[in-house]
């Protein structure tokens, strides 16, 4: 059945694959059964107790407003991260479909422009907000919180300038180098007007 979810977004979390951006239900996420990724909600039986069934869950009410998906994330082993346009919900994904629950422990109140920005650098998820790149991390603190932060305070107007530049936003994509480091994100920022492909993609 994935062919006629047309999804616009895919991730791998705990063995399953979780799509979203799916025309008419901009607000579900799918996600496959466990390690058969070809088997989706609308292809099991209406009976099927299995806890590695595929199954779906739908973040409209967590939303509380017009806000729909605009990508996807695996953070750590077993997050995955939701992202609108206002804000990301991470939730704590089991091969055990009854386990499923969303982290309370995560505050982050910054959309994602482009699931193409959406990138993991370490054990942190980096990506791209309308205001600049952010940075989703543990608190070392506590270990507990999960929350983001800004990483492209130095250079905010660049962004601003580059990013209103950009016809869609959802056309931008970034990438992080790991041996290079933050300079991959200055490329990639050259690349909203430039057009060239960012080394270490």
């Amino acid at each position: 059945s994935l062919n006629s979810l047309l999804p616009a977004y895919t991730v791998s979390v705990q063995r399953r694959l979780a799509v979203a951006g799916i025309p008419g239900k901009e607000t579900e996420v799918h996600v496959s059964r466990v390690d058969q990724d070809e088997i989706w909600p609308e292809d099991e039986a209406k009976d099927e107790v299995s806890t590695l069934r595929a199954g779906f869950f739908d973040i409209a009410n967590n939303l509380g407003t017009a806000d729909q998906i605009t990508g996807l994330g695996a953070f750590e082993q077993n997050r995955l991260v939701i992202f609108t346009a206002d804000r990301a919900l991470v939730y704590k994904i089991d091969p055990n479909i009854d386990q499923w629950i969303i982290d309370d422990n995560a505050n982050i109140y910054i959309g994602c422009a482009s699931h193409n920005t959406i990138t993991n650098a370490g054990t942190d998820l980096l990506f791209c907000s309308r205001s600049g790149i952010h940075s989703i991390k543990r608190s070392e603190e506590n270990g507990i919180l999960v929350y983001s932060y800004s990483l492209s305070d130095k250079i905010d107007l660049l962004y601003r300038e580059l990013f209103n530049s950009v016809d869609d936003p959802e056309t931008i994509s970034a990438v992080f180098d790991q041996d290079e480091g933050s300079s991959a994100w200055r490329d990639s920022l050259q690349a909203f007007n430039t057009g060239y492909e960012p080394r270490g993609r």
